[in-house]
């Protein structure tokens, strides 16, 4: 059959630089004739996806197991940065470090405590630890273990906690495995409704009492005098009681 002597492999879709981590994107396939297939040939794009480039490959290079890194021996986290991130590293010490508790893949926070004005803040929440390492320093003459927290910040956090190392002290505290989830609010049984006597109990009308206006009192009545008419003959006389 025609097709038993040809074969596929993959090659680079355009020139890839080091470290490169691959994509579909990156790769295709070209058929060739099976006698022209060589040791180490990728024949499936899925071997090749997510993996890194230890070597720099020109479009249409054939790309081989040689070419490929496996995550593990990778020297450094350059692969794992998305774009707009960055690694920082943070020099602590026995305590800050949680006595050696921190792993990668823990999410921490970042706490800055300022020395001049006595007050901590929120520097950065929830990033990721990358590594922890630990080396050994001098220290007044003796050694001292120094602690290392490498964690994966935005980009303009990593200003932010360089600047945050001159002014004050950074404090890092580890946060729950299951993410940040608030309880929730505790639900009070409704109270029992109670029957009210007053209820059963026809009220009663309240007369509403009307504002009174001030009534003017009364002026005492004054007495008139009147005259007595004493009449004598053909005389008139008024005489005026007392």
């Amino acid at each position: 059959m025609a097709s038993a002597r040809y074969t596929e492999i993959v090659v680079a879709k355009r020139d890839l630089p080091l470290r490169t981590l691959l994509k579909k994107d990156d790769l295709r396939l070209v058929k060739i004739p099976r006698s022209a297939k060589e040791e180490g040939d990728l024949t499936c794009l899925e071997d090749a996806v997510g993996m890194v480039l230890a070597a720099e490959l020109a479009e249409g290079q054939r790309l081989k197991k040689d070419h490929l890194l496996q995550e593990n021996q990778l020297a450094s986290f350059s692969h794992k940065i998305p774009p707009l991130w960055r690694a920082v590293t943070i020099s602590t010490d026995e305590v800050n470090s949680l006595s050696g508790m921190l792993l990668p893949g823990d999410r921490v926070d970042l706490i800055l405590f300022q020395r001049e004005e006595q007050k901590s803040q929120v520097l950065i929440s929830d990033r990721e630890v990358l590594a922890v390492g630990r080396q050994l320093g001098l220290e007044n003459g003796e050694k001292e273990q120094i602690l290392s927290i490498t964690l994966l910040v935005k980009r303009e956090e990593a200003a932010k906690i360089a600047a945050a190392e001159e002014t004050g002290r950074i404090r890092i505290v580890l946060r729950p495995l299951r993410g940040e989830e608030p309880p929730l609010p505790a639900v009070k049984p409704p109270k029992p409704k109670v029957a009210s006597q007053k209820a059963s109990q026809p009220q009663k009308k309240v007369p509403v009492r009307q504002s009174q206006k001030n009534i003017p009192e009364p002026e005492p009545e004054v007495e008139v005098r009147k005259p007595i008419l004493l009449i004598q003959g053909s005389k008139f006389q008024e005489i005026w009681p007392n």
